[in-house]
């Protein structure tokens, strides 16, 4: 069962996933922080008490995160889960507490249940005894594999 961004579900049959592609992605996040500032009491006595406006200043971070691709047999559809943003109800009493272990789990049952779908690197490490979580230095890596291995397949 998947769901699409309005929330909606529907079913997809195991043998239509042609792909799946995870790794630890290198991505970009923009933080916000806000800051108090008063007034300089050399500047002017007068305005010496007063607080003026927050200072917002907004700063890039990056930061590693789990990352997921399916891809429909014929790339008709393609969905895209990031990890941090998984609930993994579905795992039930297999859930763990940490979420690199959920998100091998997730991998893994993937790979179970669509033997026939090609793997990238991170899934194919995911799915080894111990799993390892791939890294790629960039959104940019992990979706360049991705289009290689549909290029290779064709």
């Amino acid at each position: 069962m998947v769901y699409d961004p309005l929330g909606r579900s529907f079913p997809i049959e195991w043998r239509h996933v042609m792909l799946v592609a995870a790794g630890n992605v290198r991505l970009s996040e923009f933080r916000t922080t806000t800051e108090k500032t008063s007034a300089n009491p050399f500047t002017n006595e007068r305005y010496a008490n007063q607080t003026l406006a927050p200072q917002v200043r907004t700063h890039e971070e990056f930061v590693f995160k789990p990352l997921l691709e399916i891809i429909l047999a014929g790339g008709v559809q393609r969905f895209q889960i990031e990890g941090g943003k998984m609930l993994f109800n579905y795992l039930g009493a297999r859930r763990q507490k940490s979420e690199p272990e959920n998100f091998t789990l997730l991998v893994r049952d993937l790979l179970q249940f669509a033997p026939h779908a090609l793997p990238n690197r991170g899934a194919f490490f995911l799915k080894q005894e111990p799993p390892q979580l791939f890294s790629y230095p960039s959104k940019n890596a992990f979706f360049e594999e991705i289009v290689w291995m549909l290029w290779r397949k064709g």
